[in-house]
C-alpha cells in the first residue's frame, strides 16, 4: 500500500454500552484522547466512534468528546424485545453494524482498531464490505470463548458463537491483546498466522487526583473495592470470607464503590458481617476522592484464575496506582515489577484473604514510605501505565502493517 502520511486515517470502533460499562467507556475515551494527540504529532487523522443500543433513552450529550463520538442506534423494536435474547441480538446487531458500515464508507480509514465484542459475533462483522482495502485490527480484552463458557447459557451458545467467530476472523488482518497470554490465545483460536501486538491497558494518569496518604497508624483496617459490579471472577467473596475468618484486635471495614450483585449481598448476610461492609453504590468526583483518602488499601481482582487467566491488565489497578493507594491482587500484571513494594500478592486460588497479613503489610508500607507513598505510586504509573507511552508503540505497529499491505 502506498501511504501518504498526511492522508493516513485510523478509526477506533467500539460497540460498548457506556451506561452499562462506564469503566470501559472511560478507558476508551482516554485511549481516544491519547491517540488523537499522538496521531496529530505524526500528521495522522484519527477518529473514535462507539456505536451501541441503549436499553432506555439515555442522553449521550454529556458523553461526547471531540475524539470519541457516542452513537445510540436503538430502535423501538429493540427496546420492545430487549428482554428476549434471540430477538435482542437481531434488533441490536443489525442497526449497530449498519451504522458502522455507514461511518466506514464515509470516513474510508486505512486502518480500523475494533474492540472485539463477543456479543456482536452472532452477526458477521465485515468492514471490508464497506471498504475492501481497510486493514482490520481486532483488540481483545479476554479469552472470550472461555469467558462465555463460565455461565450455563453461555456454554450452550459457545459452539455456535465459536463458528461465527471463526468467520469473523477471516476478515481480520492483525490482533492486539491486552496481555501476552490473551494475544497467544487469540492467534491459537483463529488458527491464522497474522501479525500481533500486546498492549496492556493504559489510563490518563494525570487525570486522577492523588490520595492523601497518611503515615499515622490506626486501630482499624479500611479496604476499598472500586468496580462497576462484583462478578464472581472479581473474587470479592475471598475478602468477605477473610473478614468473617478474622479474629484479631483490628477493626475491619470494607467499602464498596459500585454495584453489589445479589450473590455478594447473600454471602455477606450468610457470613454475618454486615457491620463490616459499607456499600456506597456508584459514586464519582469528590465523594469517590474522599473515599480513597479515608481507606488504607484497595482490592484488586482476586479471581482471575476463575477465567482461566494467569495474567491480567485491569483498569482498577491502574486507577489505584495513579491515585496512590496500595492494593492486593492475585494475578500477574505485566506493567507491575515483581518486587514492587506497593502490591500485596495473594495466591491465585479460592482461599479466604488473610486480613492479618493485609494489616501487617499496610502498616509497614505506610511506616516506610510515609506521606510520599501516593506520589511514589503516581510516578510509577506515569512511567509504566500512561497511554502516552503505550500508544507510541501501538502506532508503530499499525503503520508497519499498513506499509506491508
Amino acid at each position: 500500500m502506498d501511504l501518504d502520511p498526511l492522508s493516513l486515517k485510523i478509526l477506533y470502533l467500539s460497540f460498548n454500552d457506556p451506561f452499562k460499562s462506564p469503566g470501559v467507556y472511560r478507558k476508551e475515551k482516554e485511549f481516544c484522547q491519547a491517540m488523537q494527540d499522538s496521531c496529530s504529532q505524526r500528521k495522522i487523522l484519527f477518529k473514535g466512534i462507539n456505536i451501541f443500543t441503549a436499553d432506555t433513552r439515555e442522553q449521550t450529550d454529556g458523553l461526547q468528546t471531540p475524539d470519541f463520538r457516542i452513537i445510540d442506534v436503538a430502535t423501538p423494536a429493540y427496546r420492545l424485545f430487549k428482554s428476549i435474547p434471540l430477538f435482542c441480538s437481531i434488533f441490536r446487531i443489525r442497526p449497530t453494524f449498519s451504522e458502522a458500515y455507514r461511518e466506514i464508507t464515509s470516513y474510508r480509514p486505512d486502518a480500523i482498531i475494533w474492540r472485539f465484542n463477543i456479543t456482536a459475533v452472532p452477526g458477521i462483522f465485515d468492514p471490508k464490505k464497506a471498504h475492501p482495502e481497510v486493514c482490520l485490527i481486532s483488540e481483545h480484552q479476554a479469552k472470550e470463548i472461555e469467558e462465555l463458557r463460565m455461565t450455563s447459557a453461555g456454554s450452550m451458545a459457545a459452539p455456535i458463537i465459536q463458528r461465527h467467530r471463526d468467520k469473523v476472523f477471516r476478515n481480520i488482518d492483525a490482533v492486539i491483546g491486552v496481555t501476552e497470554e490473551i494475544t497467544r490465545y487469540e492467534l491459537a483460536c483463529a488458527k491464522l498466522d497474522i501479525p500481533s501486538h500486546t498492549m496492556t491497558n493504559g489510563i490518563d494518569v494525570g487525570s486522577y487526583p492523588l490520595k492523601n496518604a497518611t503515615a499515622t497508624e490506626r486501630d482499624s483496617l479500611r479496604l476499598l473495592y472500586v468496580g462497576s459490579h462484583t462478578a464472581h471472577w472479581q473474587g470479592l467473596d475471598r475478602v468477605l470470607e477473610g473478614i468473617a475468618a478474622y479474629h484479631g484486635k483490628v477493626r475491619i471495614e470494607l467499602h464498596v464503590a459500585g454495584s453489589m450483585n445479589a450473590s455478594t449481598r447473600q454471602l455477606i448476610e450468610k457470613l454475618g458481617i454486615e457491620h463490616h461492609i459499607h456499600a456506597h453504590g456508584y459514586i464519582e468526583g469528590t465523594a469517590l476522592n474522599r473515599l480513597f483518602d479515608d481507606c488504607d488499601i484497595a482490592v484488586g481482582t482476586l479471581g482471575m484464575h476463575r477465567k482461566n487467566l494467569t495474567f491480567g491488565s485491569t483498569l482498577k489497578v491502574r486507577e489505584y496506582m495513579a491515585r496512590g493507594i496500595p492494593f492486593i491482587l492475585s494475578y500477574t500484571d505485566e506493567d507491575l515489577c515483581p518486587d514492587l513494594p506497593f502490591v500485596l500478592r495473594a495466591p491465585a486460588d479460592d482461599s479466604p484473604i488473610d486480613m492479618g497479613r493485609i494489616h501487617q503489610f499496610t502498616t509497614q508500607l505506610y511506616r516506610t514510605h510515609g506521606v510520599t507513598l501516593s506520589a511514589d505510586m503516581h510516578t510509577y504509573a506515569l512511567e509504566h501505565m500512561d497511554y502516552k507511552i503505550k500508544i507510541i508503540k501501538l502506532l508503530d505497529f499499525i503503520t508497519s502493517q499498513l506499509h506491508q499491505n
